[in-house]
């Protein structure tokens, strides 16, 4: 036998002997559980809200200025492009990342 499991065996002989043992009762886990309040679902919490909303408003503010910028200079160029497109798909994972709770709670 491995040291571990001696000691495991003396830990359990040292428990049985000296603790109490409860009292036996056969319905225990059935009052327990019909007493139980129902499972609530998950959903978004106030800060988990603010938090979408001032990162949404962010990438919109970052978004508005490119495009002002575009418009004072009169033309696009590449950098814009990549700029745009890479907060626009920030602003679609920020709102999928919105619904994604509601979404799996209605498959439930």
């Amino acid at each position: 036998m491995k040291q571990n499991d001696i000691e495991d065996l003396k830990i359990r002989q040292l428990l049985d002997t000296k603790m109490p043992l409860a009292p036996r009762n056969e319905w225990f886990v059935k009052k327990v559980m019909n007493r139980l309040p129902e499972k609530r679902r998950s959903s978004i919490s106030i800060i988990e809200i603010v938090g979408y909303i001032v990162a949404i408003l962010v990438v919109l503010g970052i978004e508005i200025g490119i495009v002002c910028d575009i418009s004072n200079v009169g033309a696009i160029t590449l950098n814009n492009i990549v700029w745009l497109t890479t907060l626009n798909i920030i602003l679609i994972s920020i709102v999928a990342s919105i619904f994604a709770p509601l979404f799996r709670n209605s498959l439930d």
